[in-house]
């Protein structure tokens, strides 16, 4: 909802009655001007079956279709819907880390994992893909890759590797 300067007041008096038994209470709201009214904003559920069967597509895609049929809906919407429903086909946990291993863990066709050696206060987690890194021998310089977090009870990491193809 839009906020702005209504020139609202709201004035509560609360008075006894003279036999004392009993309270008046009396409730004064006045607006000069109207608030735009609320509406639903959740997604129609042929949306969300659109976003589910195209699930492996990119958000950006899945969100231009259905933005432009239903113009009242936002690219954001699509964008959580979407983030929402891809979890089940990757998160394993809902600490990030051990989502990830047990997802490693779950190719070992595809990935290897590394031991990565950290200071005190540092998690990291190495991973290597083998047949990708094949197919991309020769083509590719440098593939770096950052992650940084930092939370208030917990001491901030970065990892950063990079593999370089000859």
């Amino acid at each position: 909802m839009d906020r702005f300067a209504c020139d609202s007041h709201l004035r509560i008096n609360i008075r006894r009655t003279e036999d004392q038994k009993r309270q008046k209470i009396t409730v004064c709201l006045e607006h000069s001007h109207n608030h735009v009214p609320y509406y639903d904003v959740s997604l129609p559920a042929c949306t969300s079956e659109f976003i589910k069967e195209n699930i492996w597509s990119a958000p950006s895609v899945i969100a231009s279709k259905i933005c432009d049929e239903f113009p009242h809906i936002t690219r954001q919407q699509v964008y959580a819907a979407w983030s929402k429903y891809s979890e089940m086909l990757w998160k394993r946990a809902d600490d990030q880390l051990e989502s990830a291993k047990e997802l490693l863990l779950e190719m070992t066709e595809e990935a290897d994992i590394f031991q990565v050696d950290t200071l005190d206060g540092v998690v990291a987690l190495g991973w290597g893909l083998p047949m990708m890194a094949s197919r991309l021998k020769g083509k590719i310089v440098e593939v770096a890759i950052d992650a940084t977090c930092s939370y208030v009870i917990f001491h901030c990491f970065s990892f950063i590797n990079f593999v370089w193809f000859s």
